[in-house]
């Protein structure tokens, strides 16, 4: 114990330390009451701390190097702080007095939401494992509403180190996802506390929060982050979304969407796309999401195909759009075969002319190999709708310029070349591409329809166009 301290703890209390007490002037009786009033208190004091708001905080070096290895290395080994008696610190006084109250008493009055977060960086700073915990424990208690509880995550995110789960990072996760959420409660999330927020891929599947409802949160606080908290543009988009059940024959921009606005959405909510659960929508919402850009069209694609593949497809999946599927089905396995539906309500369809709008376009995501030989069949489940209109072939530069359509119809770079007999439920139609010739043939239940494309370009896509209530499955 330093002689300053052994000095002063035999002087009678001084009328200020009188004061402090209160009405209760005799020492020795309660051990923690008579340590509290010594917090801060220059006569029980032999080092001083500057805080970075100027204030000098009063402590007694034995008591402090006695909690933390940290503070003993601060004051007592041989080094400028330890003889000086002078010691700065890179934090305010107020997130330093909660530290001596609990150094001292082991109970942090001062503690508060507030100060939470800066208390407990301060803590790790010390290596004062009990504060941290007692920090976490008193968030977790008095968290009581969703502004606070995404500042004291922001403040946190932007403070202590993101390379490992902080406790703090958990209970503030625990607080937004243990509870259905509503649109506007993400409000106070920083753009990298939403990403630490959704790191938890099995804590965003078990929101209760549905997760098509997340995403318009997520886009909902989106236009917070870029200044837009009111306007047009803003309701618009959210309208949309919330009727994508009933927009079937809409386009996101028939809902007065600007081009700008979507373009500044996607760009804040891209870091989080994925941690976004989109395997648990369904296929409406899937392509709802598509319409708007926001996310990669892969990401939905592949979702859109597992639908398809495991039969979960909703019945008002929209069959005006297009989606991709993955071709490793083309070279024969069982394992690798994948169904494509084309569904939809009738009584929530407006009907138009049965072209490509109204179907659905099912295209390889990666084109045929560029040389050598190579086949693949395609079951007929269902026609649809319209014979016509269900095309199977070759998908290049926008069009189905090679394809054979179900009504027998044949054609070759657009033009009708050749008729075949009209097939439909359970035909097998088959393709045997050259793609070092450049050609490919066409055989139908096995029987080669004397069909020879020509001219192949060495950019192909094999494809399928479904009408209303069709289905294949390629193998």
């Amino acid at each position: 114990m330093s002689e300053i301290f052994k000095l002063r703890a035999f002087q009678k209390p001084t009328v200020n330390a009188t004061k402090q007490r209160g009405t209760k002037t005799e020492s020795g009786i309660d051990l923690k009451y008579d340590l509290k009033y010594t917090i801060n208190n220059p006569d029980c004091s032999d080092v001083v701390f500057t805080c970075k708001d100027g204030i000098k905080i009063y402590a007694s070096r034995f008591l402090l190097s006695t909690r933390s290895e940290m503070l003993r290395h601060l004051l007592c080994v041989p080094m400028r702080e330890a003889s000086t008696g002078q010691v700065s610190l890179e934090f305010s006084s107020a997130e330093f007095t909660v530290v001596l109250e609990y150094c001292y008493i082991e109970e942090t009055p001062s503690l508060s939401l507030d100060n939470a977060v800066e208390v407990y960086r301060i803590a790790e700073f010390f290596i004062l494992p009990r504060l941290k915990g007692i920090v976490v424990e008193y968030v977790e208690e008095n968290l009581k509403d969703h502004a606070a509880a995404g500042r004291i995550l922001s403040k946190a995110v932007k403070n202590i180190e993101t390379n490992e789960e902080s406790p703090i990072f958990a209970v503030v996760r625990r607080f937004f996802l243990g509870e259905k959420l509503v649109q506007g409660q993400l409000a106070s999330l920083s753009k990298d506390a939403l990403v630490v927020l959704l790191a938890d891929i099995n804590a965003t599947k078990e929101c209760p929060t549905d997760t098509f409802d997340l995403f318009k949160c997520i886009v909902d606080w989106a236009f917070e982050v870029v200044g837009v908290t009111e306007n047009e543009a803003r309701c618009n988009l959210l309208s949309y979304l919330d009727n994508a059940h009933k927009s079937s024959r809409k386009e996101i921009s028939d809902f007065g969407i600007p081009h700008e606005s979507i373009t500044k959405i996607g760009e804040v909510i891209e870091p989080i796309i994925d941690n976004i659960p989109f395997e648990k929508m369904c296929s409406h919402q899937l392509v709802a999401i598509a319409d708007t850009t926001f996310v990669s069209k892969d990401i939905l694609f592949n979702e859109l195909c597992k639908r398809v593949d495991f039969n979960t497809a909703c019945g008002s999946t929209y069959v005006k759009r297009k989606f991709k599927w993955n071709p490793a089905g083309l070279r024969s396995s069982d394992d690798n075969t994948r169904i494509f539906r084309s569904l939809s309500h009738k009584a929530n369809r407006a009907y138009r002319n049965l072209n490509n709008f109204d179907s659905m376009r099912v295209t390889s995501t990666s084109s045929l190999q560029n040389a050598g030989k190579i086949e693949w069949n395609i079951k007929v489940h269902s026609i649809g709708e319209s014979s016509k209109n269900f095309l199977v072939g070759l998908y290049y530069n926008n069009k189905y310029v090679w394809y054979v359509s179900a009504a027998g119809r044949v054609t070759a770079r657009g033009e009708c070349v050749h008729t075949v007999l009209e097939f439909g439920q359970d035909t097998v139609v088959s393709f045997r591409a050259d793609m070092t010739k450049r050609t490919c043939n066409v055989l139908v239940n096995g029987v080669d329809q004397g069909i020879v494309w020509t001219g192949i370009p060495p950019v192909v896509y094999p494809a399928a166009c479904l009408p209303e209530g069709a289905s294949c499955q390629f193998v």
